[in-house]
């Protein structure tokens, strides 16, 4: 337990106060007293606590008062020593809060981890306006999630990572650049939801300009062919708009030239030992570029597996390509290892390769684990008309509606459990998206929001589940005929 000298600041905690603030280790006592404000204080809008090493079990017990509290408007806990789990407690708490417009978690012990786990609470809440995760443990790739969660949060206008820790990347010049532009990225993230909030009426013409340029992301209650331009109202638009409207698209403008440069790497000819093992060391860290292509090279089998098990657990390529590179079946089987752990890679091209039925059937398998991978070309290969390759066209299409509608969880409960039926998807326990699937030790059973799917989504499933059972119902001819022979 942790005992504290009693601090003069906690007598003065009342049913009515309506803001908070403690500056110094908080005796047992205290910790009560603010749980209390939080369940019972109908005034309290802002809370304060800082440097009182607050331990584990009072994070938790905070986070589970956030959850169905709808006053406090401000939550402040800085350098508390709180830790990864702390902070994943807090981000289930955002999930389901929606009065919270404030949040600095600064000066902390939360590392990438915790900075994913608060990324994909972001995807969800809709009233957080700023959040301050300042410190020096998060990376890379926590600067990343967050970044990634912005591109459907149209909440948030202010976003503070500080002075964190560097990623680990090539050279100290491409670091310092590469992470400076992580963090104009964010910033102009936040911009756009700026101008959305200031300008509402002009927020078609806005979310339509971003989507362009990889800024936004439209959520499943939108237009289904992501065509914003029929909510827009010309006669809204103002000169004080279009100032500060082409301002930002200059700024976009300008960053997307600056990132360009660092958003391809291509290798061709052979790909050595060495070489795989530079490559690879870069996937592992995080440090290698969102488009990687191979073309027309020689990849040998030990090669291949080095950069297999880089791909594993690396979370800034999206875009991958072995055009050409005599990839055979054992290479396939070493992709598709990685592909099952993967989920960050959205496109991948295996075209002109040597891969038959066999190798098609490890990357089907690997894809009924991955939810992320939404484009798979693999054209002139050994087989492309197998029956493995017919599932992986069922399977990116499962993915592409899995993604249409990430923002309902219960579309995608319903997508994942009609494939579970099918034998399309395979729950995985590494899955971000498992809190929302399991309640208890029972499958697709969770508190799932109750809002009705739309329309849209209902025409859109209905036509892939015909498909899926069309395909499984010839797939399974063939077998029956072969028994009864």
């Amino acid at each position: 337990m942790h005992q504290q000298n009693e601090n003069p600041n906690h007598s003065k905690l009342t049913t009515l106060q309506e803001k908070i603030f403690l500056d110094a280790p908080i005796s047992e006592e205290g910790v009560k007293r603010v749980i209390n404000a939080l369940k019972t204080n109908p005034k309290l809008v802002t809370l304060k606590i800082s440097n009182a090493k607050l331990q584990p079990d009072t994070i938790t017990s905070i986070a589970k008062c956030l959850e169905n509290n709808t006053v406090l408007r401000k939550l402040v806990l800085i350098n508390n020593q709180i830790e990864d789990e702390g902070a994943k407690a807090i981000a289930l708490a955002l999930t389901n809060n929606t009065t919270l417009q404030k949040l600095s978690l600064h000066s902390n012990h939360i590392s990438d981890e915790g900075a994913k786990a608060i990324a994909l609470a972001l995807a969800k809440n809709t009233t957080l306006q700023a959040l301050s995760l300042a410190n020096r443990k998060i990376a890379n790739a926590g600067v990343q999630a967050i970044a990634k969660a912005l591109l459907t949060n149209i909440s948030l206008e202010s976003v503070n990572l500080g002075y964190s820790k560097d990623p680990l990347l090539p050279s100290k010049e491409i670091k310092a650049k590469f992470y400076n532009l992580f963090f104009k990225h964010i910033e102009l993230l936040t911009e756009r939801n700026k101008l959305i909030k200031q300008y509402p009426t002009n927020a078609a013409q806005i979310k339509q300009h971003c989507h362009q340029h990889g800024l936004y992301k439209a959520s499943s209650n939108e237009l289904p062919n992501n065509d914003f331009s029929n909510n827009n109202n010309k006669e809204e638009q103002n000169d004080v708009f279009e100032q500060d409207f082409e301002k930002f698209t200059n700024n976009l403008k300008n960053h997307l030239n600056e990132i360009a440069p660092l958003q391809n790497s291509q290798y061709q000819g052979e790909i050595d030992f060495q070489k795989a093992s530079t490559i690879a060391d870069n996937l592992k860290n995080n440090s290698e570029h969102k488009n990687l292509k191979f073309s027309y090279c020689t990849i040998q089998f030990n090669e291949i597996k080095l950069i297999a098990d880089g791909l594993k657990n690396n979370n800034t390529v999206c875009s991958l390509s072995f055009f050409t590179c005599q990839i055979n079946n054992k290479g396939a089987e070493l992709l598709a290892g990685a592909l099952k752990n993967n989920i960050c890679l959205e496109e991948l091209d295996l075209c002109y390769n040597n891969i038959d039925n066999d190798g098609f059937k490890a990357l089907a398998n690997a894809l009924k684990y991955n939810t992320t991978l939404q484009k798979f070309i693999f054209f002139n290969n050994t087989d492309t008309n197998s029956p493995a390759s017919e599932e992986i066209n069922l399977l990116i299409k499962r993915n592409l509606l899995i993604n249409k509608y990430s923002c309902s969880d219960r579309c995608v409960s319903e997508i994942k459990k009609f494939c579970h039926g099918q034998n399309l998807y395979v729950f995985s326990l590494n899955e971000p998206e498992q809190s929302a699937l399991i309640s208890g030790n029972t499958l697709f059973t969770s508190n799932i929001n109750k809002e009705e799917p739309s329309k849209n989504f209902i025409e859109e499933f209905e036509e892939f589940k015909s498909e899926v059972l069309e395909h499984n119902k010839a797939k399974a001819e063939p077998e029956k005929s072969c028994t009864i022979s």
